[in-house]
């Protein structure tokens, strides 16, 4: 009992270290000012914002979906077996922890790089990633960034569509809509 309260605590200590340490390194308004000015996310920009605040990819990837307004998660994996999950809180709930397998039909496990490692942006199965079903009308994306000793980062995110507001709309017009026949 114990060692679970002291490995509790030893827990809670590294959260608050990594968060201290992260605004130290990428301070929250300059950070958010530079992902703002992103027309969309991708790891091309998470390895442009490491070089920049001078971090490592992980601690940037971290941090980017941390103040990203989106549901995007970020999986460290090495040799095809996750090491880390970390995820936005509007991302819905991943069925995949650490010491799981990466998914065999994932663009994780069949991307091998290319010049720069960083694979396109590619429509997601989330039944592949996630415990349960997306929203109507989102889409889930998958990028994969091959690093060097089998370690991978795959950015997972999700685009919800502007077309809920639209069949909202459709339906509030439909139920004002009253036929007379005669």
């Amino acid at each position: 009992m114990f060692a679970t309260e002291g490995g509790s605590v030893r827990m809670k200590m590294e959260v608050e270290a990594n968060a201290f340490s992260a605004e130290m390194l990428m301070p929250e308004r300059l950070f958010r000012r530079d992902i703002n000015k992103l027309t969309s996310p991708g790891l091309e920009h998470i390895v442009d914002l490491a070089n920049r605040y001078e971090t490592s990819k992980l601690a940037t990837a971290r941090r980017f979906i941390d103040l990203y307004d989106e549901p995007s998660a970020v999986i460290l994996s090495k040799d095809g077996v996750v090491t880390q999950v970390h995820w936005h809180k509007s991302f819905p709930y991943m069925g995949i922890r650490r010491g799981h397998s990466i998914p065999n039909r994932s663009l994780t496990a069949k991307f091998f790089g290319g010049g720069d490692g960083c694979s396109d942006c590619e429509s997601a199965e989330p039944s592949l990633w996630l415990q349960g079903a997306l929203r109507r009308n989102a889409e889930m994306y998958e990028q994969v960034l091959v690093q060097s000793a089998g370690y991978r980062i795959t950015l997972l995110t999700i685009d919800q569509s502007e077309s809920d507001d639209e069949d909202e709309e459709y339906i509030r017009e439909r139920s004002e809509w009253n036929p007379q026949f005669r």
